[in-house]
């Protein structure tokens, strides 16, 4: 993910799902994809192989999202379901 990326991205959205694969291999990620994520879609399949920083971004990305998870091998796959739209937010 680069500076540039989340503006791209961002003004073709909303998307129906967003893929992401291994997209959280150091801490750093976290809090960008916490704020990218939402502006993008309701829902994300999100693959990890079970790095520390999945963990990190799983925790507080619960507080927006519904996160079922299922493992196969190593590879864990989390599908996010927002709760509710961004511009649909309860004020």
């Amino acid at each position: 993910m680069s500076g540039r990326t989340p503006r791209r991205s961002s003004n073709r959205a909303p998307f129906d799902l967003v893929l992401a694969a291994d997209v959280l291999y150091e801490r750093d990620s976290v809090a960008p994809l916490l704020s990218l994520l939402p502006r993008l879609t309701r829902e994300v399949l999100l693959a990890d192989p079970g790095r520390p920083a999945a963990d990190m971004f799983l925790e507080p990305a619960g507080r927006q999202w519904s996160i079922e998870t299922c493992a196969r091998d190593v590879v864990r796959v989390h599908r996010l379901a927002r709760y509710f739209d961004v511009r649909e937010e309860p004020g």
